[in-house]
This record gives C-alpha cells, sequence and structure tokens, in this order.
C-alpha cells in the first residue's frame, strides 16, 4: 500500500470544489467529496491504475 500525498494545489482544488457543490446544495457537497476520497482511496492499494505518462 502506499501512501497519499495531496499538494497545496489538490488542497486548493478541492476547496474550490467544495464550494461549488456547497453553493448548490449540502448534502451534493458531502456526497462528491466521498466519491472523490472514496476513488483516492482506491490508489492506495492499486496505485497504477490511474491514468499515467509510465505507463
Amino acid at each position: 500500500m502506499v501512501a497519499i500525498v495531496w499538494t497545496d494545489k489538490a488542497d486548493e482544488d478541492m476547496e474550490q470544489i467544495i464550494d461549488y457543490w456547497a453553493a448548490i446544495s449540502e448534502n451534493n457537497a458531502r456526497l462528491q467529496i466521498k466519491r472523490i476520497f472514496d476513488k483516492v482511496e482506491i490508489l492506495k492499494t492499486f496505485p497504477r491504475s490511474g491514468r499515467g505518462e509510465n505507463f
């Protein structure tokens, strides 16, 4: 299993995503953030499963 390291840019992007969805609906904001984190968790076990230049 690998560690996931969030960059400052990624943190900023997450804040923008949260703000966008929260303006529409707090429940939708929570759902979208959960979906993102669920996908990121998959990378811990399968780090090469995403797109990349080295594949």
